[in-house]
């Protein structure tokens, strides 16, 4: 009895927990095709207090998109009373401009980790000619955070087999 009983209840979970039909996944990952490829290329660092409190998060999206500078379009999630003072370096160099996004911009839109309470930049750093960097953010009282970034995928940097 048991012979038979255990190939058939085998044959039985596996073939219920299969989905022979992933359409209703594909059409989803297909309509937000865009959004994804932004998340893959999304970091984001906790600012903690002493008390391990979680003062503030910051999430940089890498935008490859131009050849002549090196893009991050950065967002703030904080509960402070006042948006605090933030520095971005980029491999030890400053950025060329620093520009706050509004609400209603196309590009605060696309993204991922849209909150009530969040403030995106736009910032822009000189063209690097390295395959792999480090954003670096200070923010003033709080403290210092580093999220690593790659011109392409960054498991290919990896010399580890999966």
């Amino acid at each position: 009895m048991h012979r038979v009983a255990v190939p058939l209840l085998s044959v039985l979970l596996l073939g219920g927990c299969t989905q022979r039909d992933n359409k209703h996944l594909l059409e989803t990952y297909k309509a937000n095709r865009h959004y994804h490829k932004l998340l893959i290329k999304t970091e984001k660092v906790h600012f903690y207090d002493a008390n391990g409190t979680t003062k503030a998060v910051v999430t940089a999206t890498y935008d490859n998109s131009s050849v002549q500078s090196e893009r991050f379009v950065v967002g703030l999630y904080s509960d402070l009373p006042t948006p605090p003072h933030m520095t971005f370096r980029l491999n030890d160099k400053t950025p060329l401009e620093v520009k706050p996004l509004s609400e209603d911009t196309p590009r605060a839109e696309e993204l991922s980790f849209v909150a009530a309470w969040k403030s995106f930049y736009e910032v822009r750093f000189p063209h690097t000619s390295a395959k792999r960097f480090t954003l670096y953010v200070t923010i003033d009282g709080v403290g210092e955070g580093k999220m690593y970034f790659a011109k392409k995928a960054k498991y290919t940097f990896e010399k580890k087999p999966f």
